[in-house]
């Protein structure tokens, strides 16, 4: 083995060990001399990420569906229409994200939901009502799963938009 696969195997095995460190929440920042640097390497490469995921406080998934009416009271629930690329459907899903960060900042999610509405009425034509929901993908804790619990969409903002244009 010549010095440069053992210097291969070094970084590696010590990026793993970060890793490891990160998983059991070790906080680098305390550590004398090399804390901080490892700290911030950590950061930038993802090694300080705990990896729950199936950890209790995991995220839920959003999303935005739309209740359409048209002006002869027919309606057709709807979502976001998929991007033309895999970061604009990240781009879609992060606006959810922030409604339901700023879940206290009324206006912010008033705007962002008649923005949303908007784009529905231009891409359905005819359309007189808009209900914009947002929604999470509520998990239950395992042991009521075991029970006969199941995961069911919440929805945590709705808001209902109306177009008076040319009445």
């Amino acid at each position: 083995m010549n010095w440069w696969q053992r210097i291969l195997i070094f970084a590696g095995a010590g990026h793993l060990l970060l890793v490891c460190l990160g998983t059991a929440r070790v906080q680098l920042k305390s550590l004398p001399i090399l804390g901080s640097p490892l700290h911030i390497y950590s950061a930038y490469t993802g090694a300080d990420r705990q990896f729950g995921f199936f950890a209790p406080n995991v995220g839920s998934q959003l999303r935005a569906v739309f209740d359409l009416v048209d002006g002869n009271g027919n309606s057709v629930q709807a979502e976001l229409p998929p991007g033309a690329s895999r970061e604009s459907n990240l781009r879609i899903q992060n606006i959810v994200s922030l409604l339901w960060d700023q879940v206290d900042n009324e206006t912010l999610r008033r705007t962002m939901s008649a923005s949303l509405a908007a784009k529905m009425f231009t891409r359905f034509p005819g359309t007189k009502q808009v209900t914009v929901r947002f929604e999470g993908y509520e998990l239950p804790p395992m042991s009521q799963f075991a029970s006969g619990d199941r995961p069911y969409w919440k929805h945590f903002y709705r808001a209902r938009f109306v177009n008076e244009v040319g009445e």
